[in-house]
Formats: C-alpha cells, structure tokens, sequence
C-alpha cells in the first residue's frame, strides 16, 4: 500500500511525500521479513525438531512485533499444550476466539486445553457450543462425553457418544473408540470387543493408521490369551511417540516388558516425547523383571524431561509391586488431582478414560 502511495505521490507532482511513502514502504518491507522470519523459524522447531521452547520463542518475537497474527497465537498455544502448560494455551486460544469468535477449530481447541487445565465446566461449554454448528466435530463429543465420565455419570456419557453416531466415518470411528474406553472402564468386555471390531473395520476401510494403532492395543487389553501378536501389529499400524506412550500405559497395566522394537524405535529419535518414552519403555521392562529402583530411576528421568500424567500412573504401579504404599497414595493423589490429562491422552487426544478409572479403583482400595 505504501509503495503504490508513493507511486501516486510522484505523479502528483507530491515528492515529500513521495520520500515519506517510501520510506514507510521500506520498514514494512523489513518488518515483513522479520515476520515471516521468525514464523519460518518457529513452525521448523515445532514441526520438524519438536523443540517447543525454541519454537515459543519464535511465536512469541512474531507476536511481539504483530500482536494479531492469528497464526503465530495458534502456533504458540500448540507449543505450551506440547511444554504441559495447558493455561497458557487456553489463554491464547481465547484471544484467538476473541479475534476470530465464530471459528469451530478454535473453540475445540480451546475445549482441549480447557480440560486439561481441569476446568471441566468450560471445557464442556465450549464443546457443546461447537455441536451446536456442527455435529460432525468428533473431538468436542468426545470431551463432552468423557466430561461426563468423569463426573461418574457413565450412562450419560454412552448416551452422548451414541446420540453422535452416523454422521461420518471419521467422527464414528473416533465414537466407537470412546464406547470401547468406556466398555473397558466398566469392566464390560463383550461390549468392548464389539465397538473395537466395527471401529477397526472404519479404520482400515478409511486408513487411519493412528487410531487403528490405538484400538489394536484396546483389544490386546481384552485377550486372555498372548497379546503379542495385536501389540505388534499395533506397532506395524504406527510407531508415533503417541502410540508408544498407549503401549507404555498397556505394558505397566498388564506387568510385560515392552518389545525391543519398541525400545528401539524410542532410541532413535531425539523429540523430548521420544527421550520420555524410552525413558519409560525402560522402566516398564525394569518393573516387568522386578527391578524396581531401577524403574523408579527411569521414571524420576523420563519425569525431569516432561512431566507428563503417563509417568506418575506408571509410578502408581511400580510402588504398588515394590510395595512402597505411601508413594503408591503419592502417585494416586497427582493422577486424580491431573485427572483432566488422565481422560485423554495429550499427544493424539485419543480416550483413555479406562486408565483414571483404574486410579479410582487403586484409590478406592
């Protein structure tokens, strides 16, 4: 705009302010620069290294100078989501909402970041808000559902799940999910078996490798016989930091050490989630042999790189066969007062309701 000013300025004969037009043009032009700069820079750390905290800075200097870049506020409230900071993310995703308050991707962000904050009430008004518009938005049934859940309120929570069937493929696969977690949770196992086999027939039909990976470890949850051959072929459908974190949770519930592909995989990359992992993997395979200082060494690591509730729910059954009853009590009182992380895992938002249920039953005695 400045530059085509300048342009008119120097046709009206108007050279001062011609001069001052370009000049104007020249700042906005290095201004410019250094924006695009520092979100090249920011969506490298976020995307590629996985190094939030550089890639915070990035967002953070580009906001600095363009407070209303609405991409630099999302980019930076997905950076504290990943740093654990759940405040900090909702807190920009409603001054995103406060710019742009109609967008649905947004508001189910922020129902995201809302519960795990632990603040169901607002989580829960967001996601409804977002049905509302449209019901097709499978992440806001689920919060809605597993807000339910955690209120103990199951049959509400079944009932919000089956009232959203039908309308994609996608978002039912997701649904059928959710039921199953839920089946699990209630100890209801035929049911379980039968959401899991509709949602890995969406799966397939659909190739969605990521929830496939997840709903085949769900059924390795169920077999009374060797479940090796559903977590391998898990880990064929996806070997992401997420599923491996789902297999770390699978593998400490049911007291089997990890397979070395697993540990493997972990060792080979260099995200922080990847280091948690093997940090975790080792753990579980310490704990599986009855090596628990060794276990509680690698979980004490794995919690110094990220503090994520997988690691204190790993904990809670550590002590618990080390027979270290008071820091069993410890590691229940954080998975409860964390609870909102415990409905549903951070990395994929994929449910996992089941596991703060089975913390309710350990807490209950």
């Amino acid at each position: 705009a400045y530059r085509a000013l300048a342009v008119a300025c120097i046709y009206l004969g108007q050279e001062e302010e011609a001069r001052e037009a370009m000049s104007n043009a020249v700042k906005s032009i290095k201004l410019e620069s250094r924006k695009s700069q520092h979100f090249a820079r920011g969506v490298y750390y976020s995307v590629y290294s996985q190094d939030y905290l550089k890639a915070a800075s990035e967002f953070e200097a580009l906001l600095k100078l363009s407070p209303l870049d609405v991409a630099a506020i999302n980019n930076l409230a997905v950076c504290r989501y990943y740093q654990l900071e759940f405040g900090a993310a909702r807190e920009l995703a409603k001054r995103d909402l406060q710019l742009y308050p109609g967008k649905l991707v947004g508001v189910q962000n922020a129902a995201f970041y809302s519960m795990y904050a632990n603040d169901m009430p607002e989580a829960e008004a967001y996601a409804t808000s977002v049905l509302e518009k449209d019901q097709a938005f499978a992440s806001s049934v689920m919060i809605r559902a597993l807000i339910s859940a955690n209120r103990e309120e199951i049959a509400e929570a079944n009932q919000i799940y089956h009232s959203h069937m039908g309308v994609d493929d996608n978002c039912d696969a997701l649904i059928l999910q959710g039921l199953a977690d839920l089946s699990i949770a209630s100890e209801e196992a035929e049911s379980a078996k039968d959401f899991l086999i509709r949602g890995v027939s969406l799966d397939r039909a659909n190739e969605n490798h990521e929830h496939l990976a997840r709903k085949l470890l769900m059924q390795a949850e169920l077999t009374s016989g060797d479940p090796q051959s559903l977590i391998a072929a898990s880990l064929e459908a996806s070997m992401s930091t997420a599923n491996l974190m789902a297999l770390i949770a699978f593998c400490i519930e049911h007291n089997i050490a990890p397979p070395g592909k697993a540990i493997e995989v972990a060792r080979r990359k260099t995200t922080v989630h990847a280091r948690v992992c093997n940090q975790m993997l080792e753990a579980v395979r310490d704990c599986a042999t009855g090596d628990f200082g060794s276990a509680i060494e690698h979980s004490v690591k794995s919690s110094s790189l990220l503090d994520v509730w997988l690691i204190h729910y790993c904990l809670m059954f550590i002590y618990q066969r080390a027979d270290m009853l008071l820091e069993v009590q410890d590691e229940v009182a954080i998975c409860l007062e964390r609870s909102g992380e415990g409905l549903c895992h951070t990395l994929d938002e994929q449910p996992s309701f089941r596991q703060l249920a089975t913390v309710r039953r350990i807490a209950a005695g």
